[in-house]
């Protein structure tokens, strides 16, 4: 007998992306929103729309690396004119405006000088000219004569499938090296702090390893190209360490659903969270999660707006009023 589409549903392996994971990790309570309950807000905001963007231009870009020189011109130019075409995991249309639709949407948000961050915006683009053309010529000088940029990819990791998109897989044909590259474009670099487990390049690494049995992986690097900065991963033992966070999100993530039970983790990050009505640019679910933390970066206390009660949570589960 064939299976009915619920049961094909119910039998297929759990699929996780690295983002998933960590927003499970960082308030399980938003996780259930999210993949669960599919509580999925569309909000843009500056820091989004200019990732995307640049995103984008630095993928375009690479297209050309190893048979042409990478100049400011490719960058520039797609930064002026925007995007519009097919989706990075080639479903759906893709559109992102351009450099100057961007300052025009967050005009105040733009000038607004942002004291986490040495630059300004307008001091961040001229960085960024700057960084791809010298980024790119360096890579060459290093040995890598091909790339592939938005890499699609799934792949089984004990019971699941873990997929997501890697921005730029640099090649060195000659001697079989490869160097994963995720593009970040925050105010600030990553600290050492962030550099001893990061599971989204552990995740990476599994993947081209996957992808590329027979190379050796010689080098995992975020760079911050709003800020000119890089950052390797070389910490002694970080494989190690990612290793045992993976397994152990997943072991919780499957508690978690064999319970049906998704505890809030209050935390400043709360501030910027979508469910959560202290976030000035959330609007369609801004009321969803009641246990949000007070903090705010203008009045930094430890207090919760209310607190959870896993008993009584379990009690009121399926029940709306």
């Amino acid at each position: 007998m064939e299976e009915t589409q619920q049961e094909v549903k119910k039998n297929r392996p759990l699929r996780l992306s690295y983002s998933s994971l960590d927003k499970l990790s960082q308030c399980p309570y938003a996780w259930d929103l999210i993949y669960n309950q599919k509580k999925r807000p569309d909000e843009k905001t500056l820091a989004l729309d200019l990732g995307n963007l640049c995103h984008k231009a630095l993928e375009i870009a690479s297209l050309g690396f190893g048979a042409q020189e990478i100049t400011q011109e490719h960058v520039e130019s797609v930064m002026k004119a925007g995007f519009f075409g097919t989706g990075k995991m080639g479903k759906n249309d893709e559109v992102i405006p351009s450099l100057s639709q961007i300052i025009d949407k967050y005009a105040f948000e733009w000038i607004d000088q942002d004291p986490k961050c040495i630059y300004s915006y307008d001091e961040r683009i001229e960085n960024f000219y700057r960084y791809a053309p010298q980024f790119f010529k360096k890579q060459r000088e290093l040995g890598y004569d091909s790339a592939c940029s938005e890499v699609n990819f799934e792949i089984p990791f004990e019971d699941i499938l873990l997929f997501g998109s890697i921005d730029l897989i640099l090649l060195n044909t000659k001697e079989k090296k490869i160097k994963i590259v995720d593009y970040k474009t925050s105010k600030k670099a990553y600290d050492h702090n962030k550099l001893t487990s990061p599971l989204q390049m552990y995740v990476y690494l599994l993947a081209v390893n996957h992808m590329y049995p027979d190379w050796e992986v010689e080098c995992c690097e975020y760079q911050f190209v709003l800020l000119g900065e890089e950052a390797a991963v070389t910490s002694k033992g970080w494989q190690k360490r990612c290793d045992t966070k993976l397994r152990k999100l997943i072991s919780d993530l499957l508690s978690y659903k064999e319970t049906d039970t998704w505890r809030p983790i209050p935390s400043p990050l709360c501030h910027w969270c979508n469910y959560c009505c202290h976030n000035e640019s959330s609007k369609q679910y801004a009321d969803e999660c009641p246990y949000y933390s007070l903090w705010t970066p203008t009045n930094k206390i430890y207090e919760v707006n209310m607190k959870w009660d896993a008993d009584k949570n379990q009690k009121t589960k399926g029940f709306f009023f």
